[in-house]
């Protein structure tokens, strides 16, 4: 009978262990999402608002990298920039 009761208090122990790493996982997940859209916002503005498969694919499966390489090789590409004109 003990053995079964430290099972039970092992299996409850697990349970509340992998709902923590599920949580830190779903917050990578959003972060990834976000930083892949940023990227690809970047690719596409940094080429002059044209689609480029290449930037795209590589904006989509590395966007640290990505985000990283452009920046040190074109800046912001003006992101922060808005141009529009209120009349």
């Amino acid at each position: 009978m003990n053995s079964c009761k430290i099972q039970t208090n092992n299996i409850k122990k697990n349970e509340s262990h992998n709902c923590c790493s599920n949580s830190n996982s779903n917050l990578y997940l959003m972060f990834h999402i976000i930083l892949s859209f940023v990227a690809v916002y970047l690719s596409w503005k940094c080429n002059n608002q044209k689609f480029e498969l290449y930037s795209f694919i590589s904006a989509s499966l590395f966007p640290y990298f990505y985000i990283m390489y452009i920046l040190a090789t074109q800046g912001t590409c003006n992101i922060f920039n808005n141009e529009i004109n209120i009349k």
